[in-house]
């Protein structure tokens, strides 16, 4: 019983040293590129939305990218961001994957089809954690400001219910979050997240590169029951 309790110190032990030199690695030796806070920002009417003018980097996972907005706050390419239009051909409104977290605009759908069309003017307007609600009241706000937009196609996504359920509407047209009771866990949880996230950039690489190796796993299998059905 005694060599279990040692053991059992001894883990508990080696965790704190880990998480304590991981923090303090994060806090001040880390160099960030993870500059969400600086180009998300709230919106007095819709919410959120990105900033304009914004060039730098971002962190998804352990990839780094560059993003860039145009002077609309406009997710756009880095070679485009001067672009001072307000009457768009095409927009495109969604949420993150319209927005295309975790690559350059001219990867996403909407830069591809941008690339494929070069004499159609093309408004990204998708943001992360959008929902039907701010996609009507983005819209309509932007009109009313003077936008046009000869067409715009609307990505709505699984998670749009999920987030649809966190806004509200104040006065009319004003968007606010306010998560029911039911979503205060899911809240819990995600706040919890985003602190291991923000300070502890060595757990946080070890959990991406493991949940790496697992879908990689999960392909070959998947791959090899391919291989074998097509044998049979």
């Amino acid at each position: 019983m005694s060599r279990i309790k040692t053991l059992v110190v001894q883990g508990l032990i080696t965790i704190s040293m880990f998480f304590s030199a991981d923090f303090f690695y994060t806090k001040f030796i880390f160099v960030k590129t993870d500059n969400e806070k600086i180009y998300r920002i709230s919106h007095n009417v819709f919410h959120h939305t990105l900033s304009s003018f914004y060039n730098g980097t971002e962190l998804w996972g352990d990839k780094i990218y560059d993003v860039c907005t145009d002077i609309n706050g406009f997710k756009s390419s880095c070679e485009d961001s001067n672009n001072e239009n307000k009457h768009f051909d095409i927009a495109f409104i969604g949420d993150s994957f319209t927005e295309a977290i975790g690559m350059e605009y001219n990867n996403s759908f909407v830069g591809m089809f941008a690339n494929d069309f070069p004499y159609t003017t093309v408004a990204n307007l998708g943001v992360s954690s959008y929902s039907p609600t701010i996609y009507y009241s983005k819209i309509k706000w932007l009109l009313e400001r003077g936008y046009k937009f000869d067409h715009i196609y609307v990505f709505v996504d699984i998670s749009d219910i999920q987030d649809e359920s966190v806004y509200g509407i104040y006065n009319g047209s004003i968007i606010y979050g306010a998560p029911p009771a039911g979503l205060r866990k899911f809240t819990v949880v995600r706040r919890l997240r985003t602190f291991m996230k923000e300070n502890f950039r060595l757990f946080r690489t070890g959990y991406y590169f493991f949940q790496n190796i697992s879908f990689e796993k999960v392909e070959q299998a998947d791959e090899e029951v391919e291989q074998a059905d097509e044998e049979v």
